[in-house]
């Protein structure tokens, strides 16, 4: 590590993209007092010129190779702040000559990349900071002890919907530029280089292959993502499962959300960009009788405070709200006076490679959730019950069938046998339901539109376990009954998040679930029942309702 100045840290940036020009090289400037710029690095001749005229002070160095930076005598802290594709190697660059790395989030794009930088990192006198600028904001840190004073958390929200960026940063004052004077090589670098990362973390890592839309979500998670998350790891903690998840398209805006499932809560996130000019970004957190939100607003126009809003019952019954607003200091500049003290005081730093690890973890969550919906090929559209072929609800909830049995082959085997009704082409309804009208209850043998989205039709075969979901409209001893099959996992959650809004629509809608009758029977695994029997079984337990 270089010899530091005692007030002054001199710092060398890699990239001079558009992060470095609107926030990095005019906060830098204005915390002179603390840092000065005196080395720049970029593949554009033409980034590099504009950058170095606009750092306050001595004019920088320049040059197009990471390594002259990172071992150069003039540079205590390497800020890594280029195309997330060349994170990593650039941070083992500055790791390795010994300096202190700052390196902007995502640090890596897979879990093999950054088991290399800890490892590293354990190896050098130098050390790293990952620039996650949110979590060192007033408001969030404020909100952080305001959830910490909850006798108990209930829900939470993390959302971030926001509109194009380029209407903040051309809103910014600061007036940055593009280019594109790249050589041919430097082009073909990156695209080769994130071809490999992709291939690493999809289909290596999580099993997953490359296309399109999983490559756009998981750079999505990576860069947009990685805000909230992250945020939503120091206020909440790490996620311990999570119940389901929608990823985006290639077509239209993209939006993606989760359900993440804590010990005693769950927690719902939702992202996405679209065409709207607003920055709406937040994380709620839910308790018995206080609510705590902290409001985020665009980092790109400097001096927006993040506000924490609190709603609560006080003692005498009465309700509060307030809004706080500790400064108007932005997250950048409180983020780079963490830094001065990580960098110059020794500080140990709260953003550090294992903490960032712990986002990879997550983005593999939500894709492999996502993923698992996406290979069930469902085509979502309007349906009648009276239409051949099973049907099946996909939902974001999730509950265990089996937690309270321990001989789980029993209960596998008959759930195999029940689905083994449903795809045997020699039964007909009401054997397993075909979720045609059932004409045993049915008098009149109407049949239901649903009109709900979220309902979905598959071709045969079956998932290979299901969830059965009884659903009766009309009065206790008349009306329609239907029989639906839910993938298992998703049991009563898929009732509540998708069939629960047909309740508005349909008068009179009851719905069952007619699992545990069946897994209390406990069928002899050495002799299962025909299905036939199983069958006859399964009509009876509908006739019970």
């Amino acid at each position: 590590m270089g010899s530091l100045n005692k007030h002054i840290i001199r710092v060398g940036i890699i990239g001079c993209g558009e992060i470095t020009q609107v926030a990095h090289i005019p906060t830098l400037g204005f915390l002179s007092d603390l840092f000065q710029i005196t080395y720049l690095c970029d593949v554009s001749n033409g980034a590099l010129k504009l950058c170095r005229n606009k750092v306050i002070g001595p004019a920088p160095k320049t040059t197009r190779d990471a390594n002259e930076l990172c071992s150069s005598s003039d540079v205590d802290l390497v800020m890594v702040a280029n195309s997330d594709a060349f994170h990593v190697p650039h941070i083992k660059l500055g790791l390795r000559n010994d300096k202190i790395v700052f390196v902007e989030k995502p640090m890596a794009l897979t879990l093999k990349e950054a088991d290399e930088i800890i490892e590293l990192e354990k190896q050098s006198l130098g050390k790293l900071m990952v620039g996650y600028m949110r979590r060192y904001s007033a408001g969030f840190i404020d909100a952080i002890k305001e959830i910490g004073s909850l006798d108990r958390i209930c829900y939470a929200r993390v959302r971030d919907i926001v509109g194009p960026n380029s209407v903040f940063v051309t809103q910014s004052g600061t007036f940055p530029k593009t280019f594109s004077d790249y050589t041919p090589e430097d082009s073909k670098e990156l695209s080769t280089r994130t071809d490999e990362l992709l291939e690493q973390a999809l289909t290596k890592e999580l099993d997953i292959p490359v296309t399109p839309a999983s490559a756009l979500q998981w750079r999505h998670l990576g860069s947009l993502g990685s805000h909230d998350l992250s945020a939503m790891r120091e206020a909440l903690g790490m996620p311990t499962s999570i119940l389901g998840a929608s990823l985006c398209s290639t077509s239209g805006p993209p939006f993606w959300s989760a359900l993440f499932q804590y010990p005693l809560f769950a927690v719902s996130y939702e992202s996405g960009i679209d065409g709207v000019p607003r920055f709406d970004a937040s994380i709620e957190v839910f308790g018995e009788n206080k609510t705590v939100k902290v409001v985020f607003d665009t980092p790109y126009v400097k001096g927006l405070p993040t506000n924490m809003h609190i709603r609560e019952k006080l003692e005498d019954g009465t309700y509060r709200e307030s809004v706080i607003r500790r400064t108007y200091e932005d997250a950048y500049t409180l983020e780079m006076k963490e830094l001065y003290a990580f960098a110059a005081l020794g500080k140990p730093a709260k953003t550090t490679a294992v903490d960032a690890r712990q986002d990879l973890e997550i983005f593999g969550m939500i894709m492999k959730a996502g993923q698992a919906g996406l290979t069930r090929d469902y085509a979502v559209r309007d349906c009648s019950l009276s239409q051949e072929g099973p049907l099946c609800v996909s939902g974001l909830g999730r509950m265990s069938l089996y937690d309270d049995y321990d001989e789980l082959s029993m209960e596998d085997r008959f759930a195999d046998a029940l689905c083994g009704c449903i795809q045997d082409p020699s039964l007909t309804v009401p054997y397993m339901a075909m979720l045609q009208p059932m004409n045993d209850f049915d008098k009149q043998g109407s049949s239901v539109q649903l009109t709900c989205s979220m309902v979905a039709r598959v071709e045969r075969p079956c998932p290979a376990k299901a969830t059965s979901m009884f659903v009766h409209r009309g009065t206790s001893t008349s009306g329609d009954r239907y029989l639906f099959l839910v993938p298992d996992g998703f049991g009563s959650g898929a009732v509540f998040g998708v069939l629960h809004p047909l309740l508005g629509r349909v008068k009179d809608m009851s719905i069952y679930a007619l699992n545990s009758p069946f897994i209390m029977k406990k069928p002899d695994p050495d002799q299962p029942p025909s299905i036939e029997k199983l069958a006859t079984i399964y009509l009876a337990e509908i006739k019970r309702w």
